[in-house]
């Protein structure tokens, strides 16, 4: 091919990704690259934070507060799936212009969610002295009251992130999907300068730097939230008034589906780092999680590509408009050849990347980093077709399919640890998941865009 065709080519690649003359995508596009502008600047905090951090605590202090941040979204299930099913039901209800009914929504959502969050810190708080942290994180390095002021510290911040990540979930709603990743990128940057303070002011200290990662989005989405529910979002703002439960069930029942899904998929995703410091211990953790990080990069910006088609494919699907919905998957399948290319590429430049990365602290085994490229690339195809199904909420297979997984998961990670696979036990088996979920969830994709979808394949 001729270097002027080959211009050709790509040119029209890009007119068809970007160029359109539907409101719609135009909107999703202005998402899309708000998100890997910002995107762009989080990856370059986020490899410079690791760095920073590990020159404050050491490598099991590192892999403590991961095991921590894994609590953390455990705990986040606790919210029952409102926040998705808030997603969802506002993006309907916006779609048909029923400005009250969404309002609703999000006044009743908010109120849900910050009794559940009182109840959740009471209950964190009278049980955390009760608890041997130091059998769960597998070390004596840190005494259990240390970890009961960590941990309590940490679930008060998470229980105001908990309640604000409504917020989050109506910006994705409204297709403002730019707002969100640009209180992440402030969150992050918050972030930063805060361990900068602790490092020149403070010794080594846990237990300020976990409160201070746990704080740091909290604080920020209730900056934006005030600002914007007196602003641009006015007439979306929450009030006393308009709290209905009743009017709001569909919404909770939704969320109820979501709310399995969730548990289901994190045993199976987050679950991973307990497992590592079981069979393994703290520190492989830390080589576990930034070996993950690294190779996770091309699916994470993938990921971040799609989700504000998210929205818009439950518009699109709530006005039966599925010529937009095909033309949009040929568009994220480019977009994914790409982010695959990228992948792996990431494995031959992964051993010089962690010397200067962890300043030769922290090695990770070539056949681990193959792994996680195998696993990014399966979770990139699956996020493709979840994201769409979730959209319009037609996720009973995946609770099906979730649940066989989850089962499995475990029993299966353990029985390849005893047969030596080492940290690749793990993603062997999420490896595994991946190709019989990307399977399923095409074909049922399919069968709901082509409207012949019948019976469970269009629960």
């Amino acid at each position: 091919m001729s270097l002027r065709k080959l211009n050709l080519f790509f040119n029209e690649k890009i007119k068809f990704l970007f160029i359109s003359e539907s409101k719609r995508t135009s909107i999703a596009n202005k998402n899309v690259l708000y998100a890997l502008i910002t995107k762009f600047i989080s990856v370059l905090l986020s490899l410079l934070i690791v760095p920073i951090t590990l020159s404050y605590i050491n490598k099991e202090e590192y892999g403590i507060w991961m095991i921590i941040a894994s609590i953390i979204i455990w705990l986040n299930l606790f919210d029952i799936g409102i926040a998705n099913g808030l997603r969802n039901k506002l993006a309907e209800a916006v779609a048909v212009k029923n400005i009250k009914l969404a309002r609703i929504y999000i006044s009743s959502s908010f109120a849900v969610i910050t009794l559940i969050s009182f109840l959740l810190f009471i209950i964190i708080y009278f049980t955390s002295a009760y608890i041997n942290w130091q059998l769960i994180f597998n070390t004596k390095s840190i005494t259990n009251l240390e970890f009961k002021n960590i941990i309590v510290g940490v679930s008060l911040f998470f229980c105001l992130d908990f309640i604000m990540r409504i917020f989050s979930s109506i910006l994705q709603a409204l297709q403002h999907y730019y707002i969100n990743d640009i209180m992440n990128l402030s969150s992050q940057i918050f972030g930063i300068l805060g361990i900068l303070l602790l490092i020149n002011f403070t010794e080594s200290n846990l237990l300020l730097l976990c409160i201070l990662f746990a704080s740091k989005t909290s604080i920020i989405t209730i900056f934006f939230s005030i600002y914007l529910f007196n602003s641009k979002l006015k007439k979306y703002k929450p009030n006393f008034s308009e709290i209905k439960i009743k009017l709001s069930l569909p919404l909770f029942n939704l969320g109820f589906k979501f709310y399995f899904i969730q548990i289901l998929f994190l045993i199976i995703t987050n679950s991973s780092l307990f497992l590592v410091a079981q069979f393994f211990g703290p520190t492989d953790v830390t080589v576990f999680n930034l070996g993950l990080q690294y190779m996770t990069f091309g699916s994470m910006v993938f990921i971040l590509m799609i989700n504000p088609y998210l929205s818009a494919f439950t518009e699109s699907y709530t006005v039966n408009d599925y010529d937009w919905i095909k033309l949009t998957f040929k568009k994220i399948n480019i977009i994914l050849i790409f982010c695959s290319l990228v992948t792996i590429a990431l494995i031959f430049m992964s051993d010089l990347f962690f010397y200067y990365w962890t300043d030769n602290k922290i090695s990770v085994p070539k056949a681990l980093i193959v792994s996680f490229c195998i696993y990014a690339i399966l979770n990139m195809v699956v996020s493709v077709y979840s994201l769409f199904l979730n959209a319009i909420a037609k996720i009973q297979i995946q609770i099906y399919l979730l649940l066989i997984q989850a089962i499995l998961f475990v029993p299966l990670s353990y029985l390849l640890f005893l047969n030596d696979f080492g940290l690749k036990s793990i993603v062997i088996v999420q490896i595994t998941f991946g190709v019989f979920s990307s399977i399923i969830y095409y074909v049922q994709a399919n069968k709901i865009m082509n409207n012949n979808a019948i019976g469970l394949w269009n629960a």
